[in-house]
């Protein structure tokens, strides 16, 4: 995986120089990937990359050799910002976005991650103040993970590059286990292991004399009072945003991959990418079990364009073999069932660079439900955020399961410290208003925590570009009124507007069309008559039966049956401090007799897979 590796320890330097070797290859073991080193006077510094962008070689340092940058990601539109430096006086040799940044540090001291527009991990040394910054972008793109000792600072972009000095302890954060198991993913800055920590999005980190400070350069903000405008004007203006969006990180002429599902998001992009990319630059690539809708629409959808579609099989029993990796890959705080992404990697020898519409639905509106739109009394607006959650189905283990999931002292641990962890996430947003606090905790926790784990396995082959993280598209959907967000109104209506074609090809949410059309019509036509067949009598006439990308209930039940029992019930694990072994056993017991609990045990897998590999 890419990403950043280094540490501060002056007090006791590794003297054989091998410590950045070893975090960088705990990292990412993989052959494809560039390894740029570090390491001086209890300074370690590295980048590991795919080397598709800014292929310059890091740390880049200041013509004098007191300051240096490393630096994961790209920028966008960055045109602006060279030419405001080279304005100031700076003289710009490279192409690298990293000496972008240097020079911004050296214009704006630690304000400069501010004026940064892109997704990006970064890294500043700062050797006459003996300063080290560390910045993420505004949605925490690429991970940063740090553990603070006091005179020596270790920082990472994975746990496991973390835990190969000694000196990291390895002791288990129960709380972090627990929130995952609950909500799917850590809250705040929580991993797995007590002593690190993960760096929250749009944060400036500094570590100077052994002191660590941590602030937001940078907060979300909705508004106090909303703009009262006509809806055709919210939707041109939206328009314009995905397309500037796009427009930024569109490279014309490299072959380009997007990844394309039957959903909105992906066809978002498509219909904004496909006129931006030269001809013959540009396929679509879709994953899924054979015959699935995806598969089928995104056929449709490409053969629209005029572009290729690759189609890539997600296999029932995939799991056995890549389960590991995907845990590895995630440091075990990624569900297991939620990776399938990991598929499509052999695409990656004919399309280095991917699109994936990430966040567009938390961005316009899909968490937004009906409760939001009420006042509540303090302990019923927890409730309220709680309820939707699990409609949603973003709730695994409620939270009144914990005493006979959990052993007797790891729920002793615990306490009331999940629900009001839960409640300090949600009260991150300064607004009243329960659409604002959901949409600040979408921003803030799901989407970095969780929704970004399917993008990180992605990252071990591919470079991926998520053109929804845009600063000015996030910054407009915070201004946008929630009532227009509310069922993806404003986004659905904008796409009828301006892409009519493409939004006569059925949703697989939906299985229709999203607007008027002879063949809405027909497909409604058609749900009717079977409705009322199917009333009448005629039980062989059923509705069109909905073909998900993955089945993991009944893959649990029959190909992966063997592989979860044997991890799960094995005695070694049962003697774990986690689970009560009667109730993982029921629960298995309750699955393959009929009930769904896929993501459930996914997540006791993951959990009993990281286990293994980190803990033993």
């Amino acid at each position: 995986m890419p990403g950043l590796v280094g540490f501060i320890d002056s007090a006791s330097p590794d003297k054989s120089g091998k410590l950045i070797s070893t975090m960088a290859n705990a990292l990412a073991r993989e052959d494809c990937f560039n390894f740029e080193l570090y390491q001086h006077e209890g300074v370690g510094l590295g980048r590991i990359s795919l080397g598709v962008v800014n292929s310059e070689k890091q740390p880049l340092w200041n013509k004098d050799g007191t300051i240096c940058t490393i630096m994961e990601g790209e920028l966008y539109a960055s045109d602006q910002l060279k030419k405001m430096l080279i304005a100031h006086g700076h003289q710009i040799i490279t192409s690298s976005d990293a000496e972008l940044v240097l020079h911004l540090y050296e214009e704006l001291g630690e304000e400069f991650a501010l004026n940064l527009n892109g997704s990006f991990a970064i890294a500043i040394w700062d050797k006459q103040s003996q300063k080290l910054l560390l910045a993420t972008d505004r949605i925490g793109q690429f991970p940063l993970y740090f553990v603070d000792q006091g005179k020596a600072f270790f920082f990472a972009s994975g746990v496991r590059a973390l835990l190969v000095d000694p000196k990291v302890g390895s002791a288990v954060d129960h709380l972090g286990i627990a929130q995952f198991l609950t909500f799917e993913h850590p809250l705040g800055t929580k991993t797995f292991f007590k002593d690190i920590h993960r760096l929250p999005p749009a944060s400036m980190l500094k570590f100077q004399n052994g002191t660590i400070k941590c602030c937001p350069y940078w907060t979300l903000q909705n508004p106090e009072e909303y703009a009262l405008r006509e809806e055709e004007e919210w939707m041109e203006e939206l328009n314009y945003h995905l397309l500037q969006a796009v427009s930024r990180c569109v490279d014309s002429t490299r072959s380009t991959g997007l990844l394309l599902s039957g959903g909105l998001d992906s066809r978002i992009l498509l219909a904004y990418l496909n006129p931006l990319v030269s001809d013959g630059a540009l396929s679509t690539i879709t994953w899924g079990s054979k015959k699935c809708d995806d598969y089928r629409i995104a056929k449709k959808l490409s053969e629209l364009v005029g572009v290729r579609n690759s189609r890539y099989p997600l296999k029932a029993d995939w799991l056995i073999d890549h389960a590991e990796e995907g845990v590895r890959i995630t440091d075990g705080m990624g569900n297991i069932v939620n990776l399938h992404a990991m598929s499509v990697l052999p695409a990656a020898s004919d399309t280095p660079v991917v699109y994936k519409g990430f966040l567009g639905d938390g961005l316009l509106g899909y968490i937004l439900k009906h409760q939001h739109w009420s006042n509540y009394d303090e302990t019923t607006r927890i409730r309220a955020h709680l309820q939707v959650h699990r409609e949603q189905g973003a709730i695994l283990f409620e939270p009144e399961a914990h005493s006979g999931l959990f052993k007797t002292e790891f729920q002793e641990q615990l306490g009331g410290s999940i629900m009001q962890s839960y409640k300090e996430a949600m009260d991150e947003s300064e607004s009243n208003l329960l659409a604002d606090q959901r949409y600040v905790f979408s921003l803030r926790q799901r989407v970095p925590r969780m929704a970004l784990n399917g993008v990180e396995v992605l990252r071990d082959k591919m470079f991926v570009r998520l053109p929804f993280c845009d600063n000015d598209l996030v910054e407009f959907a915070a201004s946008i009124p929630p009532g227009l967000l509310y069922k993806r109104r404003l986004v659905k209506n904008a796409f009828v507007y301006f892409h009519p074609e493409l939004a006569k090809v059925p949703l697989t949410e939906t299985g229709l069309p999203m607007m008027e059309c002879a063949r809405e019509i027909l497909l409604r036509a058609e749900n009717t008559t079977r409705w009322h067949l199917n009333r009448r009598g005629f039980n062989q006439v059923q509705y069109p039966r909905k073909r998900p990308y993955a089945d993991y209930n009944n893959w649990f039940r029959h190909e992966l049956k063997d592989w979860m029992m044997g991890i799960l019930t094995d005695s070694e694990f049962e003697k774990t401090d986690y689970f009560s072994p009667v109730y993982v056993r029921n629960l298995l017991d309750e699955h393959l007799a009929g009930e769904n609990h896929a993501g459930r045990i996914g997540a006791l897998l993951t959990v009993a897979l990281w286990h293994r590999m980190y803990v033993g």
